[in-house]
């Protein structure tokens, strides 16, 4: 059977994949508190992002009786910029996608057929 035997050889040959792909990182050394505190603090400070442009928005619009041209100029702008910074906070997370795509390491790539 091709399958047969499968999870072993895929257990012995999983630390050179990672080798070759050159996906292999240091183990973060900090305390899970430290870990927590700083998702917390990058989590914090994307909803910030997203919620103080339009608060003051619509501070404005209400000091300045322009009601809600500066309140949307807020909303979007506060939706690009927590948008912007969510995807570049999931993309440097463990297992997210900010390295790119490796060919296998040094290894030479043939031309196909």
């Amino acid at each position: 059977m091709l399958l047969q035997g499968w999870p072993d050889r895929v257990a012995r040959a999983g630390p050179a994949i990672v080798r070759e792909s050159g996906l292999s990182k240091q183990p973060d050394r900090r305390s899970s508190l430290a870990i927590g505190l700083d998702l917390a603090s990058r989590v914090t400070t994307i909803g910030l992002e997203f919620a103080l442009p339009a608060a003051a928005g619509y501070g404005l619009d209400t000091w300045l009786g322009t009601k809600p041209a500066v309140t949307v100029v807020g909303v979007v702008l506060g939706f690009l910029t927590g948008m912007f910074h969510a995807v570049k906070m999931a993309s440097r997370m463990p297992g997210g996608t900010g390295q790119p795509a490796s060919n296998g390491g040094s290894r030479e790539r043939r031309p196909g057929p």
